[in-house]
């Protein structure tokens, strides 16, 4: 396996991996990160998509009406003896634990905003100041809206003011 693109408690990935299925065309980012935040597994998977429709593929099932974005975080069958599984790289290598830890909706941002968030929830996770796990679901529920609010309206986006 590659090296990680981010570490702190935990590592972290970009999913390099093509979409297997018509329906991931939706995938605007998504991570693998390895961490100590549930006994039983230790890989989840990160992810933002876009809601709008594909050809061919059943429409988004919308949490609101206008719902634009949603921001999942699913755990990962990830055995301690197979640290190499899954792979960021291979999505054969994921088994996905249903339901998801979170699935929080959004509206009024752009998809590279919905990039930017992915990356600030999985720089929080890695920092310490977050779990991915189920039992964090109500701070991603109360935190993701408000931090989507804050990018629309230009509070937020220091990833795209640090640029230049």
């Amino acid at each position: 396996m590659r090296d990680p693109d981010r570490q702190g408690m935990g590592r972290g990935w970009i999913v390099n991996a093509p979409p297997q299925k018509k329906d991931q065309e939706a995938t605007l980012r998504s991570w693998l990160i390895y961490g100590p935040w549930h006994p039983m597994w230790s890989a989840w998977a990160i992810s933002s998509v876009h809601l709008r429709d594909i050809e061919g593929v059943a429409p988004a099932k919308l949490q609101f009406p206008g719902a634009t974005h949603e921001f999942l975080i699913v755990s990962l069958e990830s055995p301690p003896a197979r640290p190499d599984r899954p792979d960021p790289d291979d999505l054969n290598t994921w088994h996905l634990l249903m339901p998801p830890d979170a699935s929080v909706q959004v509206t009024g941002i752009t998809d590279e905003q919905a990039i930017a968030i992915c990356d600030l929830m999985v720089e929080t996770i890695l920092a310490g100041n977050a779990s991915p796990d189920a039992e964090n679901r109500s701070f991603w529920k109360a935190m993701l809206p408000r931090t989507a609010a804050h990018y629309a309206g230009g509070l937020h986006g220091w990833p795209e003011r640090s640029a230049g």
